[in-house]
């Protein structure tokens, strides 16, 4: 299941005039929208990294990194499928 589908699953707890006030979810679901979360910020953390050095020169206008800590095209694509394997 996707986030989507189970937060789609979800059941509301209403008051008496029928206004939301709570969400319910079975343990499975609860389960299962736990450890997609937690691969989503593993999958966000292995990201961030690389590109550190690239958000504080653009945030800071500090000089460029050196061409030599920028990650080529290749070591992207080897993270992402390193990263879609171990999720998998």
């Amino acid at each position: 299941m996707t986030v989507t589908d189970l937060l789609q699953s979800a059941q509301f707890v209403v008051d008496a005039n029928g206004n939301r006030q709570a969400v319910l979810f079975d343990i499975a679901q609860w389960d299962e929208l736990v450890d997609l979360l937690k691969n989503i910020e593993a999958w966000e953390q292995k990201w961030h990294q690389p590109f550190d050095s690239i958000r504080t020169a653009w945030d800071t206008s500090a000089p460029a990194p050196d061409e030599d800590t920028i990650p080529d095209d290749e070591t992207l694509v080897n993270l992402v499928h390193q990263i879609r394997d171990e999720t998998i």
